[in-house]
């Protein structure tokens, strides 16, 4: 499975890179709150563990290139087979200054691809997972 999102077109990595925060809280207002702990239901949450594995750009077309992470979801404790998470994104520039943003994603259980695409002349200096959503947790599953 491969997860895509739309082109970013020039400048608009800066305009998400200064309301990084903004995007994270906006990403987990959807799903219900920054860092709950038990579900409207009483029923516990858990999150999935998850691993960002090998990370590589394609060749540049049409001056782009795409970005590919495989990523690994232990998602045994959840009652779901997925949910979202954000990775922050340190994004070089070559000239340019090195610019921060936040890209969310869907994770699913198993093995999935990550995809953001990228200006030929651009870099991924730095990225992390920054936040992943909580789900609701599997029958006799402690938190």
């Amino acid at each position: 499975m491969t997860l895509s999102f739309p082109r970013r077109t020039p400048g608009s990595a800066r305009s998400l890179a200064a309301r990084p925060m903004a995007v994270s809280l906006a990403i987990m207002s959807l799903i219900g709150g920054a860092s709950p702990t038990m579900s409207q239901a009483g029923q516990p949450f858990c999150k999935p563990a998850l691993s960002i594995g090998n990370t590589s750009f394609s060749e540049p077309v049409n001056l782009q290139r795409i970005w590919r992470a495989s990523i690994v979801v232990d998602a045994s404790r959840c009652a779901t087979s997925s949910g979202l998470f954000a990775v922050e994104f340190v994004r070089g520039k070559d000239p340019g200054e090195d610019v921060a943003f936040t890209e969310p994603f869907i994770w699913r259980a198993g093995k999935t691809e990550l995809r953001v695409d990228f200006w030929h002349d651009e870099s991924v200096e730095e990225f992390q997972v920054i936040e992943v959503a909580p789900c609701p947790c599997r029958l006799g599953v402690a938190r």
